[in-house]
């Protein structure tokens, strides 16, 4: 069966920030990449994102999530065992990574980002969109510069 077509992701702010955590409202587009929609849904279901910190955040270019050491998830549940084959958000797809898509950074893994800016460069790299990010999720995503951590 196809996957459901839209997701709500808790992003829970710092804990010196104000104000409560802010939904990230992420349209899945399973007609365009089944597998790849299909695999994010298993990683959410299964609480692999639980907890993950974002770790890469790069001004009109990406915010990245979803990498997880084995030592967080103890024997056996790293990323190489957890990810599954999302062949088809790799060369698959004719989605170009626009601002405000969500793309896998490879072809099995746990790691997904939001595009930032126009990174159509990434396509030839193989980085194909599943998924596209609502415009207040976009503002959050942007609003993670203006954070100073203390």
């Amino acid at each position: 069966s196809a996957p459901a077509s839209r997701v709500e992701c808790v992003v829970e702010t710092p804990a010196s920030s104000e104000g409560p955590a802010r939904i990230l409202q992420i349209t899945l587009l399973p007609k365009i990449s089944p597998k790849a929609c299909t695999a994010f849904l298993d990683l959410i279901e299964s609480g692999y994102f639980d907890g993950v910190f974002i770790f890469r955040v790069i001004s009109g270019f990406v915010v990245q999530w979803g990498f997880r050491p084995s030592w967080v998830w103890g024997t056996g549940r790293d990323a190489k065992k957890t990810a599954k084959s999302i062949s088809d958000a790799v060369h698959k797809n004719s989605l170009s990574n626009t601002r405000g898509t969500l793309a896998f950074a490879g072809s099995s893994t746990t790691q997904v980002f939001i595009n930032l800016g126009d990174n159509s460069r990434l396509d030839a790299e193989g980085f194909r969109p599943f998924a596209t990010v609502s415009e207040s999720g976009l503002v959050l995503a942007d609003s993670m510069f203006a954070y100073k951590g203390g």
